[in-house]
C-alpha cells in the first residue's frame, strides 16, 4: 500500500512507501481520518488538520522515536514533504561543505532534521 502514487518523493525518503493503515496501528486517532481509496491503498484528507496532524504525529513517533504535540492553530508541516525537501537539499549541498551549511527556514519541526546534520539553519516563526 503505497502512498507515493505519482513517483515525486525523493528516492531516499524513508516515508515515501508508507503504510498508512499500518501506521494506524500505532494510533488509533489516525484510524478515523483513513479514507481507502482501493484494496492496496488507502489515503487521508491533507486539507484535514485533525488528520494531517494524527498522520504528522504518527510518523514522527514511528520514523524518528520523536512524541510531538502539534498545536492545530499552527501550520502543520507534511513530514514526508519535509523530509522530501531535505533530502533534495542534501543532494546539492557538496559532501566537502555538509559539516559547514548555513541556512534559514520558516518553521520549527524541520529544525529537528537539520540538527541531526549537524547544520546550522535558524528558524523564523511568529509567537
Amino acid at each position: 500500500m503505497t502512498n507515493n502514487p505519482n513517483g515525486t518523493m525523493h528516492p531516499r525518503n524513508i516515508l515515501q512507501d508508507c503504510n498508512f493503515w499500518e501506521l494506524q496501528k500505532n494510533n488509533l486517532g489516525l484510524k478515523k481520518h483513513l479514507r481507502k481509496i482501493r484494496d492496496d491503498y488507502c489515503t487521508i484528507n491533507f486539507k484535514d488538520p485533525h488528520a494531517l496532524c494524527e498522520l504528522s504525529k504518527s510518523l514522527a513517533k514511528t520514523f524518528f522515536h520523536l512524541d510531538l504535540e502539534i498545536p492545530l492553530n499552527r501550520l502543520i508541516p507534511t513530514l514526508p514533504l519535509r523530509l522530501n525537501y531535505l533530502l533534495w537539499i542534501e543532494d546539492i549541498i557538496s559532501i566537502e561543505s555538509k559539516n559547514n551549511v548555513l541556512g534559514i527556514d520558516i518553521g520549527i519541526l524541520i529544525k529537528l532534521f537539520y540538527l541531526a546534520y549537524n547544520w546550522s539553519f535558524p528558524d523564523i516563526h511568529i509567537d
